[in-house]
């Protein structure tokens, strides 16, 4: 049933299109460390599958290798990071 538009609930839509595509299937779990306090944000580098984890409450920012499934990197002394942003034509993560 469609509102004074015509279109159906927005609700309605999202119970059909589940029907379509398959749910979220977890692949995968890589242990992150000794990180504390919440993960705020996540950045993605496709082409290196590379995974920035904002890490608030260690004031770090995480890099992961999705393919080795581990933490390559971790840049620390971050004041509460609270965003990530990856531009693929810069060299670095900001």
């Amino acid at each position: 049933m469609g509102d004074a538009t015509g279109r159906e609930p927005l609700l309605a839509r999202r119970d059909s299109a589940q029907t379509t595509n398959p749910p979220l299937i977890l692949e995968a779990k890589i242990p992150l460390g000794q990180v504390s306090g919440r993960i705020d944000h996540l950045g993605i580098d496709l082409k290196r599958q590379r995974l920035l984890v904002a890490e608030l409450g260690n004031n770090s920012l995480g890099v992961v290798d999705l393919a080795a499934g581990k933490v390559l990197h971790r840049i620390e002394g971050l004041s509460e990071p609270q965003g990530v942003a990856y531009f693929p034509f810069a060299i670095a993560y900001l």
